[in-house]
């Protein structure tokens, strides 16, 4: 802290020298979030992050970059006291050299390159970044502003270190237990269960983790008469009826990080979005369509992403707490042991349905923040998928959940009590988190940014 207050001191000194406020000129075109997750999503696509260790990442940027803008607009409240055993130390902010965008780029920089392994991608966001906004702020405005993001980043990093995280990459490989209903892994690739203690992560906002229990799943019954059989032989006959169209959004809403796939006798790995990312790009094509304020966006994606990895947090521990198989066993032991889904299974139990339970509760914060809006979802054009027009944000969610359906990897009942269980959460969080209503004022930069290449 002496360190800090030093170099801040010096500062204040440069900024006696210069004495003059600032006007940032942005170089990007929309928000710096938009700009800086469009190109985080190639690392976290590269890293083949699975949908919780990514949802864990989304959150710990956002929290950053939300407190460097809240420091400067005494409306946003910090989320100090407001998150599970969070504690931030905010430095007075001296107005006239302080830039929130740059201490909020510094922040996200720093917090990324702790968290994904492709340094090479966040070193040359930075080089880009850095170079846009040397064009157009002064030495001691990016000095001064680069110290307050280092504080911030440092003391958020410092924060997700106390997570579990690190606990939990020293634990055994997951114990399969050989009874009739219980997971067991799947094909094509038979691994071993992927983040099986995830449930032990701290949580951002809920308390306890066990009282996220979702009700029971269906008994399990081999009996073709069985209400069970029934629910599996519908993603049975989903799978070998399947049109264009019902593909077309299993594929969209798959999410699968890097899903291994079969082209002639070769394996083939295919890029795709995360399914936290393609919320937070919805996130984005809503804000950029409706003209909202950076802050407006900013506080729906830190909503969004709090919400999304309190999420996965509590789906992942019902998931091995109630330790169901997976449709493509089910389906091959008792109806067709030659049938496979077009998606490949994630290799995780199945109960609840993980894009049910995140779309619920991104939907839920999205409405919260935007309200239950039109929009067309432009997310998925670079991965090769038309625009998609939706009647609503609750449309899309809903979508999404019955896309796994479609694809084979879920059935009915994990999908609908997926999206009660998010959106109770959601609402939850809305209840414990209450920031200031921002105004919703047409705010986006429609000017054509200055090029940094």
């Amino acid at each position: 802290m002496r360190t800090f207050l030093t170099a801040f001191t010096f500062i204040l000194i440069l900024a006696g020298c210069s004495n003059q406020s600032f006007t940032f000129k942005p170089f990007y075109k929309g928000h710096l979030n938009d700009w800086l997750n469009s190109q985080l999503n190639e690392a976290i696509i590269q890293d083949g992050f699975s949908p919780p260790v990514a949802s864990r990442i989304y959150a710990y940027l956002n929290i950053g970059m939300y407190e460097c803008y809240a420091l400067a607009d005494p409306k946003m409240k910090s989320l100090d006291g407001l998150l599970n055993q969070f504690r931030l130390k905010s430095p007075e902010i001296d107005e006239s050299l302080y830039c929130p965008e740059y201490a909020a780029f510094e922040t996200y920089i720093a917090i990324a390159r702790h968290l994904v392994y492709r340094d090479f991608i966040v070193d040359t966001m930075y080089l880009r970044g850095i170079n846009g906004f040397e064009q157009t702020l002064s030495e001691a405005a990016l000095a001064y502003s680069k110290m307050v993001g280092d504080s911030i980043s440092s003391q958020i990093i410092a924060y997700s270190r106390t997570d579990n995280y690190g606990k939990t990459r020293s634990y055994p490989l997951y114990n399969i237990q050989n009874t009739p209903h219980t997971w067991v892994p799947t094909p094509p690739m038979y691994g071993t269960a992927i983040e099986p203690f995830w449930g032990e992560i701290r949580p951002f906002v809920v308390s306890a983790v066990s009282e996220w229990l979702a009700p029971a799943p269906l008994p399990f019954d081999s009996n073709p008469k069985s209400d069970f059989y029934r629910e599996a032989k519908e993603v049975y006959q989903f799978g070998i009826q399947l049109n264009d169209s019902l593909r077309e959004i299993a594929l969209r809403w798959d999410g699968d990080p890097m899903p291994p796939y079969r082209l002639k006798h070769i394996n083939v790995i295919k890029r795709q979005l995360n399914p936290v990312g393609h919320w937070l790009g919805i996130s984005s094509v809503i804000a950029a369509d409706q003209k909202l304020s950076e802050k407006v966006h900013l506080q729906a994606d830190l909503k969004i992403s709090l919400s999304c990895a309190d999420a996965m947090i509590v789906c992942w521990y019902n998931k091995f707490y109630y330790n169901l198989l997976r449709p493509h066993t089910y389906i091959n032991r008792y109806i067709d042991e030659f049938w496979d889904p077009l998606l490949a299974t994630p290799l995780f139990p199945e109960y609840p349905s993980g894009h049910s339970v995140l779309s619920g509760a991104a939907s839920a914060a999205a409405i919260a923040e935007y309200g239950d809006v039109a929009f067309t979802d432009r997310t998925g054009v670079d991965f090769g998928f038309a625009e998609r027009y939706f009647s609503s944000i609750s449309a899309a969610a809903q979508e999404c959940a019955e896309s796994r359906i479609y694809g084979g990897v879920h059935y009915r009942s994990a999908v609908a009590e997926g999206v009660k269980l998010g959106t109770k959460l959601s609402s939850y969080h809305s209840m414990r988190i209450q920031l200031v209503e921002q105004d919703k004022k047409t705010a986006w930069f429609t000017i054509e940014p200055f090029s940094i290449l």
